[in-house]
């Protein structure tokens, strides 16, 4: 129990490790957004169901703010967990901008990198939608937006 919290505010949690990502890109000039994923620590049951689609592990939340006075572009973690297929197929879908790349970052992790160019002052909102498919599943989508500020 912690100190100072009555026992009704406390739970124990499930055993897991938290993994946190912070890479940075310096050689590019990039504002790196960190992504925290979580997983069953070593010797704990593994609940995922058989059969399951891919999901989208990070990047976590609905989105960011991307502010160009700071720095040149965004590189934002894609990762996807689908414990009972081999392989997953990741990739991004219209209508998100084109000059932004999807790079394989490992066996289920990717780098979505974004660098806007001539693009005018002032805010915008850019959506950028990932799909991850198994063989077993349609495609599934996270829509994940930026806010683009000058």
């Amino acid at each position: 129990m912690m100190r100072g919290m009555p026992a009704s505010c406390t739970r124990r949690l499930p055993l897991a490790r938290i993994a946190f990502t912070a890479a940075v890109v310096a050689a590019a000039g990039c504002a790196e957004v960190v992504a925290a994923t979580e997983a069953p620590a070593a010797g704990a049951p593994n609940d995922a169901p058989t059969g399951s689609a891919p999901r989208f592990v990070s990047p976590a939340g609905a989105g960011t703010v991307f502010d160009r006075s700071r720095e040149r572009c965004l590189a934002i973690p894609v990762e996807v967990a689908d414990p009972d297929s081999r392989a997953v197929t990741v990739a991004m879908r219209f209508p998100s901008p084109e000059s932004a790349t999807l790079a394989p970052d490992g066996s289920r992790r990717h780098r979505l990198v974004w660098g806007p160019d001539g693009e005018p002052a002032g805010e915008r909102l850019e959506r950028f939608v990932l799909a991850a498919q198994d063989a077993d599943h349609p495609a599934v989508e996270k829509t994940y937006l930026v806010l683009l500020r000058r």
